[in-house]
């Protein structure tokens, strides 16, 4: 975090003034286009000092006292049920929830079938354990600094509170907004066609050429912070059913009216990564997921 100061001292129900040293370098997104070394640089610093603060902070949420159990507990899924919720009700999804789904030629279950596997979890199962944070872990508040082996990162904008959450929110905060945000698409389509005897929904998508480098990177990154929480050795996190909730919000245009004109054009792309990041979470990681179809269909013999 750059230097904080706070003018007078922190009482309940005052009004203070917090002055924040500014912070250097490029901001993330930019750096990982403009600067990509840097960026990998910075972002393994920056995996580090998480996997540091989750082994110092990590709580088992079945010792956590009930009232604050349930605050944490409540908060951390509530956004992820209320968006799956919409998306089931939704005009623009009804036609296509109950359709078996094809992907770039890969086969997956129905949106529907996904949709109430997510909730089912969400609704009746915890993460093992919370951890303290930043709370706010993405892209657009991540600065890189300085060059080669000097690259480092400071990162800004801090949730008001200091709460214990699970880390799988970290990783879906650093993926899910930059595939959201960052990432760009080439010309994504969805269409319902009769194939195989059935109808079928088929989406279609690549990541654009100017962006394939930098989809890697984030990959990477969000592959360390996996392996990471998953050396807590606490058991099993719901990190796909939060990607897959925060992905699928785009699609029925859930997000801040600032960033629709960036997430409106490829909402097709994150419906599609949306069912990818749910079926195999690991192999989208590593790489292993229908975008390597789209990539080898485009060759000519």
């Amino acid at each position: 975090m750059p230097n904080v100061r706070l003018t007078g001292k922190l009482e309940p129900m005052t009004k203070q003034t917090l002055f924040i040293e500014p912070a250097n370098g490029e901001r993330a997104d930019r750096a990982l286009l403009h600067q990509p070394e840097n960026f990998s640089r910075a972002a393994s610093k920056f995996v580090h000092d998480e996997a540091k603060m989750w082994k110092e902070t990590a709580h088992k949420v079945s010792e956590i006292e009930e009232l604050p159990r349930r605050n944490v507990i409540e908060g951390m899924r509530e956004d992820s049920v209320k968006t799956i919720e919409s998306f089931l009700r939704s005009k623009e999804t009804q036609t296509l929830l109950d359709l078996p789904i094809v992907i770039n030629g890969r086969s997956y279950q129905s949106l529907r079938e996904i949709c109430s596997e997510c909730l089912e979890l969400l609704r009746t199962q915890n993460d093992p354990v919370v951890v303290l944070g930043h709370g706010d872990e993405h892209l657009l508040n991540l600065f890189v600094d300085g060059q080669g082996e000097e690259a480092n990162y400071q990162i800004i904008d801090p949730r008001r509170r200091l709460t214990r959450r699970s880390p799988a929110h970290v990783i879906n905060n650093f993926l899910g907004t930059s595939l959201l945000f960052v990432v760009d698409y080439d010309r994504p389509t969805l269409e319902v066609v009769q194939a195989n005897g059935r109808q079928e929904l088929q989406m279609n998508y690549r990541v654009s050429t100017g962006n394939t480098n930098a989809y890697e990177r984030v990959l990477t990154v969000a592959r360390d912070l996996n392996i990471e929480m998953e050396n807590l050795g606490a058991g099993d996190f719901m990190t796909k059913e939060y990607l897959f909730a925060n992905l699928i919000r785009s699609y029925i245009r859930r997000v801040a009216v600032k960033n629709e004109g960036v997430s409106d054009k490829n909402r097709i792309a994150h419906l599609a990564e949306a069912v990818e990041i749910y079926s195999d979470f690991s192999g989208f990681l590593n790489g292993n997921h229908s975008e390597d179809n789209a990539k080898q269909s485009d060759v000519t013999p």
